[in-house]
């Protein structure tokens, strides 16, 4: 009798755990995006929690970029990482990604903001693992490639104290996931800005298993402008980015960053994280 009271207690725990209420920070924008953006109407919802803030598109229903400031202090604690996904509240419910959508859908739950860049705290955490934070990855891409690219971005942020991201998913024209008519992107992309340095870092990856790891920087390299054209969503940052390719010439330093990070990630247990993503499909 134990054993069942047991097991429906844990049962109803996680439903409840997915039905989370999480509140907005009114003014995160402030912190998390501190210059000017357009994004053509494509923002149907600009949601701003305490970690980040997303722009959220009702159609596609993913996020279209999600942007969220980081510092050498919130990217050195590792707090255990949550278990579970959960429903955006904020969002209408038919505009609303689920969990079943993703149910053998062969694509990974891919942070835009990632868990271990919000590991200073729990809510922050919880945050990342809201649905309205999530696109459809390719495994390979999302526990290779990119996972290298989030590495290298907090390695980043410890040797420079703060950088502001914005990790952003460009929409394919018919892609969509069997169930939910959730988008697939065509593109991922990653602007990183060091306003120490007055530097920009801009990325973007095609969402595809055949995406390579071992140079990231060097093949998917490519220009804020380019990526803006590609997007549809122009960031106030084309004068910096004039700015740094005048007066910086950093690949040196750039390839030290990213060696860094390679080597880091020569310890991720990926098959530990397609596992645990997997689990709870």
């Amino acid at each position: 009798m134990k054993k069942i009271v047991l097991l429906l207690m844990i049962s109803l725990s996680f439903v409840s755990a997915t039905k989370i209420k999480f509140q907005l920070t009114p003014g995160s924008i402030n912190k998390h995006l501190p210059f000017k953006y357009e994004d053509n109407g494509q923002c149907d919802r600009m949601i701003e929690r305490d970690a980040y803030v997303s722009c959220y598109s009702f159609k596609n229903k993913i996020p279209l970029f999600v942007a969220y400031k980081l510092t050498k202090e919130s990217v050195s604690p590792s707090l255990k990482r949550p278990s579970r996904f959960y429903y955006d509240n904020s969002i209408p419910s038919k505009y609303r990604s689920k969990l079943s959508h993703y149910k053998r859908s062969g694509f990974n739950r891919g942070h835009m903001m990632e868990n271990a860049s919000a590991d200073y705290s729990k809510q922050a955490q919880l945050e990342t693992f809201i649905l309205s934070n999530i696109v459809p990855q390719n495994p390979n891409l999302n526990q290779k490639a990119w996972a290298l690219l989030e590495s290298y971005t907090r390695s980043l942020a410890k040797i420079n104290g703060t950088i502001y991201v914005i990790t952003g998913a460009i929409p394919s024209k018919d892609n969509f996931l069997k169930k939910g008519h959730v988008n697939i992107p065509s593109r991922m992309y990653k602007i990183i800005y060091i306003p120490s340095k007055e530097r920009i870092i801009s990325i973007m990856v095609p969402n595809i298993k055949e995406a390579r790891k071992d140079n990231i920087l060097k093949d998917y390299k490519f220009s804020l402008s380019e990526i803006e054209n590609l997007s549809g969503i122009h960031f106030d940052l084309n004068q910096r980015e004039n700015n740094i390719e005048k007066t910086n010439s950093s690949p040196v330093e750039e390839d030290s960053y990213y060696e860094q990070a390679k080597e880091k990630a020569k310890n991720i247990n990926y098959k530990s994280l397609y596992y645990n993503a997997k689990k709870f499909f």
